[in-house]
């Protein structure tokens, strides 16, 4: 029986191979006939719903989607991705990809489904996981709950793992915003987020993009009319 299955499978693949080659080369050429791989690709989704390269080409699909601005069909293939395969090694970042999609939609609806998306790859607790809660707290914050997106940057921040040095400087940047925003009807929040916005400045090593803007939103805080 493990002979057969084996055989069985390794037969399957074989007679996906092609099309498998064709998606991933058409998209490699220059210039690049999208509509094309988008054929191929689910030319090779009907034909082969049980293959081990199924996930791949799932992947590339959405990703051509994307490229073209088609976020509801992108966000659609990377949701498929993740749940037919959710311990595969394309599940988290299917789901943080789909979760990307619809913060793009922009619709409160949508953007409320970022959320559990995004919880989706915080949840398996891979690399992704602070990416993922740093694309919540922005979700909240655009859905109008700076005080819930300050939490949130918190969490990263004190989190015991240390974070990536960008995700780091764009919690502490994300979390100055929030509190600006705050600030807006608590004049207290400003000192919080004038230390925020400090202690990127100060990061050594912190590239010129951040430190210049964290600069720029000190330099506002700092006039007499904002905080005295």
């Amino acid at each position: 029986r493990r002979h057969t299955r084996l055989r069985t499978v390794t037969g399957v693949q074989t007679c996906a191979l092609p099309i498998y080659l064709a998606v991933f080369l058409e998209d490699s050429k220059t210039p690049r006939d999208e509509d094309k791989v988008i054929t191929l690709a689910r030319e090779f989704i009907g034909k082969h719903p049980r293959s081990p390269m199924l996930s791949e080409v799932r992947m590339k699909l959405g990703q051509v989607y994307f490229r073209r601005e088609d976020f509801l069909k992108a966000q659609e293939q990377f949701e498929v991705l993740a749940r037919e395969q959710p311990d595969g090694a394309f599940a988290a970042t299917g789901l943080f990809l789909a979760g990307q999609c619809a913060m793009k939609l922009q619709t409160t609806e949508a953007l409320n489904h970022a959320l559990e998306l995004f919880n989706g790859v915080a949840d398996k607790h891979g690399t992704l996981e602070a990416h993922a809660r740093l694309q919540q707290a922005i979700v909240k914050f655009k859905l109008g709950a700076p005080d819930d997106a300050v939490t949130i940057y918190d969490s990263i921040l004190s989190a015991k793992a240390p974070s990536d040095p960008e995700v780091r400087l764009a919690a502490l940047t994300g979390k100055g915003d929030s509190l600006v925003e705050l600030g807006r009807r608590d004049p207290a929040r400003l000192t919080a987020a004038m230390a925020a916005y400090d202690e990127v400045i100060g990061t050594t090593d912190a590239p010129p993009t951040w430190r210049n803007r964290s600069e720029e939103h000190t330099s506002e805080l700092q006039s007499p009319y904002v905080i005295s």
